[in-house]
């Protein structure tokens, strides 16, 4: 999976829905997956960067693209983008029993790549 951390709006119209499918902002978690095999993360990270500069425009394009192993969601399969969010600004998280697997939280606390 694909953390992206990004400062952009959603924005309208057809780049909007592509944009809205492959990001949610302020986190956004997108899969990394690879058709010809591995790649390396900085030729996905381009990539990524890629598409979302030709689907919707440069300020679209996150500032900072994190692979993680697992995201957070709620034992109805929704990711939690809050929760995530608590985490990394060292706010506590709340309700972590509806989450289905609170483990992968733990990933997000004092992330050298988040810090500012």
């Amino acid at each position: 999976m694909v953390l992206s951390i990004s400062g952009g709006s959603a924005g309208s119209g057809a780049a909007g829905g592509f944009f809205r499918r492959m990001m949610m902002s302020p986190f956004s978690f997108t899969s990394g997956r690879s058709y010809c095999g591995i790649v390396s993360m900085k030729t996905l990270k381009a990539r990524i960067r890629q598409l979302i500069r030709q689907n919707c425009s440069s300020h679209h394009v996150p500032k900072k693209i994190i692979a993680v192993s697992d995201i957070p969601r709620t034992i109805s399969g929704k990711i939690t983008e809050l929760a995530v969010a608590n985490v990394v600004h060292g706010r506590p998280v709340k309700n972590v029993d509806a989450l289905a697997n609170p483990e992968a939280l733990e990933y997000f606390r004092n992330l050298d790549e988040l810090a500012h």
